[in-house]
């Protein structure tokens, strides 16, 4: 005589064993895409620094040049300032302003 309860050998997943699996895939899958584009936005505010850097480094380089080669020179550099006069005021004597 066989046992009632006899159990067949597994030769599969079940249904549920699937679904949890998948749910378990698709938070992995989600999590990874999450930091991949966090990780992309970083790089493109990155490189979006680095290139205002590397223009301002040409323009004030360019602009040196420039003010070199028109003879500038900084006749006011260790010249310091201790009290400035006020503006004169100019008046016509007709009463208007403008």
């Amino acid at each position: 005589m066989k046992p009632i309860l006899q159990r067949r050998a597994q030769r599969g997943v079940t249904l549920v064993e699937l679904m949890v699996s998948l749910a378990v895939g698709l938070l992995i899958v989600l999590a990874a895409s999450s930091m991949f584009l966090a990780t992309k936005r970083t790089n493109r505010s990155q490189n979006d620094s680095a290139l205002l850097q590397e223009t301002g480094r040409y323009v004030l380089g360019a602009l040196g040049r420039d003010l070199r080669m028109a003879g500038y020179r900084d006749y006011t550099a260790g010249v310091g300032f201790t009290a400035a006069t006020p503006p004169l005021g100019m008046a016509d004597g007709s009463g208007l302003n403008g």
